[in-house]
């Protein structure tokens, strides 16, 4: 009776190391999430930085056509400026005339703006590709340690499951 008991209590302590086994097994791929969503996130930064800086091109090149349209509106007006007889139509292209300077000028500094946020938004994707390198690099780092880990709970479970049907 006794040696039956040793038996069942041998065979429970199998059974739990078993168990045990399983769910690290089970358990260990979710390490690797925290990894996989830290790529996740640097993706999308990414992906928004490029989409940022698309979105600024397509700005400047829209801003310096209406530059262009600007000027060539500003050479017309100063232009008229030979065909005009009366002071107060000189005054008033002169005003239009100061009028388009300035109006080039802020579609200028809006270019300008343009410009260096679409360097600032490169660099930020200089820096992001730089964080995902890094990020998948970690991310094989543990997953190779993780299939290092279920390699070796994978024997052990099959070590405690021979030394159970040994036991039995």
């Amino acid at each position: 009776m006794r040696e039956q008991l040793r038996f069942l209590a041998d065979l429970q302590l199998l059974d739990n190391r078993l168990h045990a086994l399983s769910d690290e097994q089970n358990q260990l791929p979710q390490l690797l999430q925290p990894y996989e969503q830290a790529c996740t996130e640097v993706r999308e930064r990414l992906a928004s930085d490029h989409a940022d800086i698309e979105a600024a091109e397509r700005q400047r090149r829209s801003l310096e056509r209406k530059l262009e349209d600007d000027q060539a509106q500003l050479v017309k007006t100063q232009n008229r400026l030979h065909g005009i007889r009366t002071n107060k139509e000189y005054s008033a292209v002169l005003a239009e005339i100061d009028g388009g300077k300035r109006r080039i000028s802020e579609v200028e500094d809006q270019v300008l703006d343009l410009m260096e946020a679409t360097e600032q938004h490169r660099q930020a994707v200089q820096v992001q590709e730089q964080h995902m390198q890094e990020a998948i690099r970690e991310l094989d780092r543990q997953t190779q340690k993780i299939e290092q880990a279920q390699q070796e709970v994978a024997e052990q479970i099959d070590q405690c499951g021979a030394e159970r049907q040994h036991v039995l």
